[in-house]
């Protein structure tokens, strides 16, 4: 967008704050519906039409709160490099578990899979709230959908982990201050941290990715030492121009 730090931090507190306040007015009103007791509103409509608004103003409230903490990201200052000479190493092999929870994470932290999830879900129980235990059409399958989407997402780690080798090779991974090689049974490669397109942490990941739909996961579990994941946060914190959010 060609805005800098400060002009990011201010523009996304705007659009965050205004949006937020938006959404709120939404949540109320659906509230208000549900609580309202009058025979003669048609709630179930009322709600969808509600919902799926409420669903517009979320998109540019989550806008908002990214480009916040892009900004905030830029802004910090960068942390010192690692000694010289510092490599760490990782070895790792993801365990149909591993990658059953991986996949959950990448799910459920898409901005389109939550709200229709959510949506669904609230569906379900307005439904329910309205003691309307027939089958609707719209209501009942999305919120169907949205109950049976950890079985599927299951289903599907599993099929994918069985199909591909590289997903249980025993991959080992090395960091410096400058680039991570990855060398597995079959390949070796070399990619610059400057190359990456970002940088994620979460509870028990990194995964860092070399564009925008792949990415390089690495259990935080698998460190050798608290002192190897907290140099290899400082390698990423101290890398000029890469996009990353860490805790």
């Amino acid at each position: 967008m060609g805005l800098t730090a400060t002009q990011k931090i201010l523009l996304g507190r705007i659009i965050t704050g205004l949006m937020g306040l938006i959404c709120l007015f939404f949540v109320l009103a659906l509230i208000g519906i549900l609580l309202r007791d009058n025979p003669a509103d048609d709630k179930t409509s009322q709600v969808i039409s509600f919902s799926f608004t409420l669903g517009i103003f979320y998109f540019p409230l989550r806008f908002g709160i990214r480009l916040f903490k892009q900004g905030k990201s830029e802004a910090a200052p960068l942390a010192e490099p690692i000694e010289p000479g510092r490599e760490i190493r990782v070895d790792t092999a993801l365990t149909p578990a591993q990658y059953f929870q991986l996949s959950l994470l990448l799910t459920y932290t898409n901005l389109m899979i939550v709200y229709f999830t959510f949506l669904g879900l609230f569906m379900l129980f307005v439904q329910v709230w309205q003691g309307k235990y027939e089958f609707l059409p719209i209501q009942t399958s999305m919120g169907l959908l949205a109950l049976i989407l950890p079985v599927t997402v299951y289903s599907q780690s599993r099929k994918n982990y069985k199909t591909n080798y590289y997903l249980h090779e025993v991959l080992r991974y090395e960091f410096n201050q400058d680039r991570i090689i990855t060398t597995g049974q079959t390949f070796t490669n070399t990619i610059s941290w400057a190359s990456l397109h970002k940088v994620k942490e979460s509870k028990n990941w990194f995964l860092l990715y070399t564009s925008n739909l792949t990415m390089l996961p690495i259990p935080k579990a698998d460190f050798v030492s608290p002192e190897d994941l907290q140099d290899f946060k400082q390698i990423i914190l101290s890398t000029e121009g890469l996009r990353k959010d860490i805790k």
